[in-house]
């Protein structure tokens, strides 16, 4: 019976999953996106890490996220209705992302990192920016 729990608990602290709350966490913030902009959209790819947690769903979005198993993720949102568009600086507290522990990192393939598009509203206009000037904010853990 020791043998078999020591043998349970080994495996539970080599699982990445063991490692998912102390892994660090970080918002998103991109410096192309204009003031007056509204968010209409966005969909991201996450290479080394996942999606951690969605800190709030607003109503009137479709939120879609694939954390996959490989620690290559992807989250796509977009408003249904034009009143439901976000001020452009609310992904910053939307989503939150972390990197895969070191023991995955070095069996999946690709530094931790997050690429995509927003889709914007702009004077009556739809627009999609690549996320050029991406940044990684650390933020504290989320209640």
């Amino acid at each position: 019976m020791t043998r078999a729990l020591l043998i349970v608990f080994t495996l539970a602290a080599l699982c990445p999953f063991a490692y998912a709350k102390r892994l660090p966490l970080f918002a998103i913030t991109f410096p192309n996106m204009a003031k007056h902009s509204s968010l209409m959209g966005f969909e991201l790819t996450i290479v080394s890490g996942r999606v951690a947690a969605l800190r709030d769903c607003p109503a009137g979005w479709q939120i879609e996220v694939d954390n996959d198993a490989a620690w290559h993720a992807t989250i796509r949102a977009h408003a249904t209705v034009g009143a439901a568009a976000l001020d452009a600086s609310a992904l910053r507290s939307l989503v939150l992302f972390s990197p895969a522990p070191a023991a995955v990192t070095s069996m999946v393939a690709g530094k931790f990192s997050v690429a995509g598009i927003v889709t914007v509203m702009r004077d009556g206009n739809l627009t999609q920016l690549p996320l050029n000037g991406l940044r990684l904010l650390a933020v504290s853990r989320h209640p």
